[in-house]
């Protein structure tokens, strides 16, 4: 982790391009690392702790499972490349105006929703959550609003300041921000403005912009878990010990991982009664139940659901049908209890190759530098269904609405006699990447 993090910042301070590799490492640092370092000097506890012998077998699996990736990252798969895209103007339009669509209906059912309950009533997130069964997986539309908001932020970045783009900036900020409050989630607050901190990050490459956005992610985390979280808000915590129990509760993925190791074997995983069930549901996770009776359930409600029948009875966990929550787990511990340790090889080998199609992303649509960084350092401490969910809304608006950027600057530059080469990824502003 030491060299990580001088290669990563020494990298940073020469202004040099770090690779997606290298946020994906970023990530064990940020997930298991640092939470376990930090733990360790305060003195603090684990959740569910495990004898050293299940920790030193976890470091040996995270070194082979990097290996692994590293490889399939850097293999020259010959299906990746340069993303090129056919742009059909009326198409691009329908698309945008689907997108705009969407994030008024997510307003309206985030904002009638609340009305319907009434502010006075709304006494921690858990309330406004359970109004978001009515969409099951289809709240994933609830996204957008972020995915527009991210939009308009990387245009004022990029230096667009009119009057016109800063009321744009407001509205779609104050729409996200109602959305995210429905939703009960201070990842989706958090989201709003760090995703536009991340591309500023990517253009200026200056360290003070990540401390920035770290000293932000963990004060609004530890001012949500104690005004508004279900499980903190009436235990009137110190800041201290709300950061504390969110460095050990939510940041920490070594107890859950520890945990999916100390039931595993070879091909199997005592979690997970049907191998990769988890995934297979994360396939189906839009096709009802009634159509798809082999969909299963998520790998989370299973951790849930091992974790209510084995260790903590008091959860009350009796049927994985009735289980309407999950604790967020690595993609590594994902893997496992997939696969058992057999389900680690697959997850590196496919983890390698969807960064390296990240890379081809990137060369293409520049404005996806605002999430595709944090998607890569996610990998490291969020399962795929997760990622889904929550970032697939956000990578569809910042494609369309970068692609018609593009184009637009082309026709531009030809009005004015330019030599725009239309396989280069040019922004509104004109700047050719090569």
């Amino acid at each position: 982790m030491f060299f990580l993090c001088v290669h990563f910042f020494w990298n940073i301070k020469r202004k040099k391009k770090i690779d997606i590799f290298s946020w994906y490492l970023l990530g064990q640092a940020v997930f298991f690392f640092i939470p376990y370092i930090i733990i360790r000097i305060l003195n603090l506890q684990f959740r569910f702790d495990q004898p050293d012998e299940i920790k030193f077998i976890g470091l040996l699996i995270l070194i082979i499972s990097n290996f692994i990736t590293f490889i399939f990252y850097k293999i020259r798969w010959k299906n990746i490349k340069v993303m090129r895209i056919k742009y059909n103007k009326n198409i691009n339009r329908g698309i945008i105006l689907l997108i705009f669509l969407l994030t008024l209906y997510a307003f309206y059912f985030a904002i009638s929703n609340i009305m319907h309950i009434g502010i006075a009533n709304i006494g921690n997130n858990m309330i406004l959550r359970r109004k978001l069964s009515v969409l099951g997986p289809f709240a994933i539309v609830l996204m957008f609003p972020l995915g527009l908001s991210t939009y308009y932020w990387i245009r004022i970045i990029e230096g667009d300041r009119t009057i016109f783009m800063q009321v744009k900036v407001l509205v779609f900020t104050l729409i996200s921000l109602v959305v995210a409050f429905f939703r009960g989630q201070r990842t989706d607050i958090i989201l709003i403005f760090l995703l536009p901190l991340l591309y500023l990050f990517n253009k200026k490459r200056k360290i003070i912009i990540l401390v920035v956005a770290f000293i932000w992610l963990m004060a609004l985390s530890s001012i949500y878990a104690i005004v508004f979280k279900v499980t903190t808000n009436y235990l009137s915590l110190s800041i201290f010990d709300a950061m504390a129990r969110i460095l050990t509760g939510d940041i920490d993925r070594n107890w859950s991982y520890w945990m999916t190791i100390s039931n595993s074997e070879l091909f199997m995983n005592g979690i997970m009664d049907i191998p990769y069930s988890g995934y297979i549901y994360t396939l189906f996770t839009f096709i009802p139940r009634s159509i798809v009776d082999f969909k299963g359930y998520s790998t989370e409600t299973w951790f849930v659901y091992f974790m209510g029948n084995n260790i903590v009875y008091e959860w009350g966990v009796q049927s994985l049908a009735k289980i309407n929550w999950g604790i967020t787990l690595s993609g590594i511990a994902e893997g496992i209890i997939n696969g058992g340790y057999s389900g680690v090889v697959i997850y590196s080998a496919i983890c390698g190759y969807v960064l390296k199609k990240m890379d081809s992303l990137l060369v293409r649509f520049e404005y996806l530098t605002a999430c595709i960084l944090l998607i890569a350092t996610l990998l490291s401490g969020y399962t795929l269904y997760n990622i889904i969910v929550i970032y697939v809304p956000v990578i569809i608006t910042l494609i369309i609405f970068n692609e018609r950027d593009i184009q637009e600057q082309i026709c531009m530059n030809k009005r004015v006699g330019g030599n725009a080469n239309e396989n280069k990824s040019i922004n509104y502003h004109g700047n050719i990447q090569l």
